[in-house]
Order: structure tokens, then sequence, then C-alpha cells
């Protein structure tokens, strides 16, 4: 069992992202935990390990969503239980404390966690199902969904260029498609849904990718299937124009019920 002891460190003296299977964070989830902290204190350490060459400096493996919600009140020191372990340990331990509590993880980053590991520690699948403790099917899908990543899409979320549910949506895509795509969601900071529409159109056309990626999403998005269906059902009983907003893109349309023409609001400016 490795040592622990449990110490205040200054946030200046912490380490992220090196252990940690989370990509991405909840803004709503940190204000959560600031108001708890607020109310009621820090009541549950984060986890760390001495930093194997930089003294005086820890390196977090549970925790991150704390620390965030520490420096949203402005706090400068946090309650930390302090671990002597190796990286392959601090690994595991990330990965099993974050299954347990907390935020849950999303499937694409304990895919690349298990992918890390893999690539680390010589792990096979079979290795880390028996970790974990779960079946082999749960091993296999998780990193899959990780492996369909280019390299490019990776980096970038890694980076929280973007986010799991963008990169889950644009592992879809084939892996030399996937970097222009990376590109254009965060040049032109597309919402999840915009993305998705975006790379069904590409899915649907791939022929015409670079025609596609040149334009706004509102205007290669495929037309809504359910705005069709609403028209057909629904067309004598409405005036004769009407605006219908698309859930998926956030594209907007002007519905003409005399003439059952369907376009594209332009936009302002």
């Amino acid at each position: 069992m490795s040592e622990v002891s449990t110490v205040n460190l200054e946030l200046e003296q912490l380490e992220t992202d090196v252990f940690s299977p989370r990509k991405t964070f909840s803004e709503g989830y940190v204000e959560e935990l600031a108001e708890s902290i607020e109310r009621e204190g820090q009541l549950k350490p984060i986890i760390v390990r001495g930093h194997p060459t930089k003294p005086n400096v820890y390196q977090v493996i549970d925790g991150e969503h704390r620390i965030r919600a520490l420096k949203k009140l402005g706090h400068g020191v946090v309650r930390a239980e302090v671990r002597r372990l190796s990286d392959e340990e601090a690994c595991l331990l990330a990965m099993r404390v974050n299954q347990m509590h907390g935020k849950r993880l999303e499937e694409l980053e304990e895919g690349l966690h298990i992918k890390k590991m893999m690539e680390q520690f010589g792990y096979t699948q079979t290795d880390v199902a028996e970790r974990f403790r779960k079946t082999q099917a749960w091993v296999s899908y998780r990193l899959a969904l990780a492996e369909r990543l280019a390299p490019e899409t990776r980096e970038a979320l890694i980076t929280r260029v973007i986010e799991t549910a963008h990169a889950r949506e644009i592992a879809e895509l084939p892996k030399e498609d996937q970097p222009a795509v990376v590109s254009k969601v965060a040049s032109d900071k597309l919402s999840f849904k915009k993305t998705e529409a975006l790379v069904h159109a590409i899915k649907d056309n791939p022929e015409s990718k670079e025609e596609i990626l040149a334009k706004p999403v509102e205007i290669v998005a495929p037309l809504p299937e359910d705005l069709q269906k609403f028209v057909e059902e629904h067309g004598a009983e409405q005036p004769k124009f009407s605006e219908w907003a698309c859930e998926v893109c956030g594209a907007e349309y002007v519905v003409n019920w005399v003439w059952c023409e369907i376009r594209l609001k332009p936009r302002e400016g």
C-alpha cells in the first residue's frame, strides 16, 4: 500500500493534465462545487504525488474540478492527500477514482486513458479489463472510440481546443478528413449541434467536402427531416409565411406555405 499524508498545498505548487483521464470540465459542476466549498468548506482532499524531479511541486491525480472551484472562489490553498506512487500506479488510480465519484467520465476519455496505458505500460485489453473489473467488451468499445480519432483530433481534445462531444462526432469521419473539420470547429467556435450538422453534410457528400468546409454550417446542413414532415402534414393550417429554427444546427428557415417552399433565412448584417 502506498504511503499517504494529508497536507495543505498552494495551488501554484500543483501540476495538472498529467495523469487524469478527464479532458473537458463542466462549468456547471465547477459552480456547484464552488457553492458547496463556500458553504461547507472543502470536504474531500484532492490526491497528488510529489513531482519526480521538481522539489515542492505536486502532480494532480484526482481533484481538478475542486481545484477549479477553489480558483473560482479566489482561494490559494487546497487540502491534499499526498501518495507515493509510480507512473503506472498513478494512471490506474486516476481512472479508478474518476469512475467511482464526481462527474462521470465520457466513454471517449476512458478510451484515451486505456490507450495511453496500453502504449506506456504494455497492457493488453485483458489486463485493462482485469484491473478495472470490467468486461472485455467494455474495454474494446472504448478503445475503438479512441482509435478512430486522427492524431490531430486527439491532440485538439487533449489540449482542450475541442470538447469530447465534438471529438466523438468528428470521429465518425475518415481520419484524413478530420484535421480540416477540427480546424473549422475551432476557428468558427462551432457548437456540438453545428459540428454534428457539418459532419453529417460531409458524410452525405464526401466528394464536396472542400466546398462544404468553405461555407457557413447553416448553408450546408441538410434540410431537417422533421421540418419537411411538418410542412407536409400542416401546410393547410398555416398563414402565408412562417419561420422555423432547427434544433440541430440553429439555422433559421422561412416557410412559404403558398408555394410550399422552404428557404434559409438570411443572416442579419
